[in-house]
């Protein structure tokens, strides 16, 4: 009898059936050789290719399977044993416990494609830990119901949907999903009780942080370079926490003190946080105020002239004894509505300890004038602007037209009669005209015969001077 081998990646049961048919094919007839090759694949025995594992459940091994091949398995790294030895525990990433696979690690090894199609992988029931970071898995993280998983760390990856459903997770305790493009809010670990470690940084996560309100098992929370908006978080029931990174978010909200006695890493920086109370220095600095994206406050407008107009704000509780410069104001007007614009940047400060500027505006028209706070890009933190308090309205006087005595807008007979008048000496009776003195001509804040001269020499139609 021929020794049996593995031959090109078959499975040992098919190898020892080929090995079985080559000693029937000299010893018997080919009919009955084809009869017992039938019979074999009508038993249901695994088809070419397919894993073959002696040390684990076939439920198991057929989710391996699915994940080699799904992760483009031939292109590893390292996949030492895959699909080569019935015995998976000797495989590459992967420990058996007592019959079954328990960890599942497979970090930074070329792992790819898109796993949204992986249903398998809850065969593994016994899975108390999985990690598949720093490759360039993509798609959407399958449900997972793995009642006895306790790490998973799928970071730095190409992830998109949403966090995975994790409900069928109960024990969790450490989940990254850090450098990926996942959106969403952060309901779907509103229920992990028993989190302890908790990296989310660098995706699009949106909303509130309300849904961590359970988890007060939590050590570690980092949400940094996110779109979340709301802090919504009593950080006093979180008295296990020592680091909390939810810096370069759009979290708008006014913090108060809190005691977190074990908490020693924190950045609350580059966002709209506001503190409870503007003199409480130790606060301010714990959110480092000057990164903050706060709006001014009492908005005002003076001297008004045709073609201007002065801008002033109280700027917000910022450390002005140094130089702020993460970012500016911007000064927008609009001409339609005091709330909802459409708006057009006036003017931009150089900085945020600024409180005024001056605006240039069209003569004759109706503004209302908001100070916004922008924040910039830097180190790749958002773009971030913030909301408006209050608004100035500023009405701008037409411009005088020259000889236009009366001020309606229009240079006419009655013009040189009121030059004439006041020449004569002849009173005018200032409860029906009033004279205004910028329709003075030559520059001389009077209206004499260089005025009349030019009245009615633009009403013949003549050259003016």
């Amino acid at each position: 009898m021929y020794p049996l081998k593995n031959l090109g990646g078959l499975s040992y049961h098919m190898c020892k059936f080929l090995s079985t048919i080559r000693c029937l094919f000299f010893k018997t007839s080919i009919s009955a050789a084809i009869l017992l090759f039938s019979l074999f694949f009508l038993a249901g025995s695994p088809a070419f290719g397919a894993f073959v594992c002696s040390d684990i459940p076939q439920a198991e091994c057929d989710a391996l399977d699915e994940f080699y091949t799904i992760t483009n398995g031939p292109n590893w790294t390292i996949k030492t044993g895959w699909g080569t030895t019935s015995a998976c525990s000797t495989w590459k990433g992967v420990t058996v416990t007592d019959g079954h696979v328990t960890d599942l690690k497979l970090s930074t090894n070329n792992l790819s494609g898109n796993i949204t199609s992986i249903n398998k992988i809850n065969n593994l029931t016994e899975l108390t830990y999985i990690s598949l970071a720093n490759n360039q898995l993509s798609g959407q993280f399958p449900t997972l119901n793995l009642s006895k998983l306790v790490t998973l760390y799928i970071h730095t990856n190409q992830l998109t949907g949403t966090i995975p459903n994790l409900s069928g997770c109960p024990n969790l305790e450490q989940l990254t999903l850090g450098v990926n493009a996942i959106e969403g809010d952060l309901s779907n670990i509103q229920n992990l009780v028993k989190l302890t470690y908790l990296g989310l940084q660098g995706n699009k996560i949106t909303g509130s942080l309300s849904f961590l309100g359970e988890l007060t098992s939590l050590t570690f929370v980092n949400l940094t370079g996110n779109d979340l908006t709301d802090l919504s978080l009593k950080l006093n029931d979180f008295s296990l926490l020592e680091t909390f990174n939810i810096n370069i978010n759009r979290i708008e909200c006014v913090l108060s003190p809190y005691q977190l006695p074990k908490l020693i890493w924190k950045d609350f920086s580059y966002n709209k946080i506001s503190p409870s109370d503007p003199s409480d220095s130790d606060l301010k600095k714990l959110i480092n105020i000057n990164t903050q994206t706060i709006p001014p406050t009492n908005v005002q407008a003076t001297d008004v002239t045709a073609t201007s107009a002065k801008i002033t704000w109280d700027i917000p509780p910022y450390d002005t004894t140094i130089e702020n410069k993460y970012g500016e104001y911007n000064i927008k007007y609009s001409t339609t509505s005091p709330t909802t614009g459409p708006w057009t940047i006036a003017a931009s400060t150089s900085n945020k300890n600024e409180t005024e500027s001056i605006i240039t505006l069209a003569p004759g028209n109706t503004y209302y004038v908001v100070v916004e706070t922008h924040t910039p890009t830097i180190e790749g933190n958002h773009d971030l602007i913030s909301s408006t308090k209050g608004y100035a309205t500023v009405k701008t006087p037409s411009l005088p037209v020259l000889g236009d005595v009366d001020h309606l807008n229009d240079v006419n007979l009655t013009d040189a009669i009121l030059v004439l008048k006041i020449l004569a000496g002849i009173g005018i009776d200032p409860g029906t005209t009033t004279i205004y003195l910028d329709a003075d001509v030559d520059g001389n804040d009077k209206l004499g015969l260089e005025d009349l001269i030019y009245i009615l020499r633009k009403l013949a139609g003549l050259p003016l001077p």
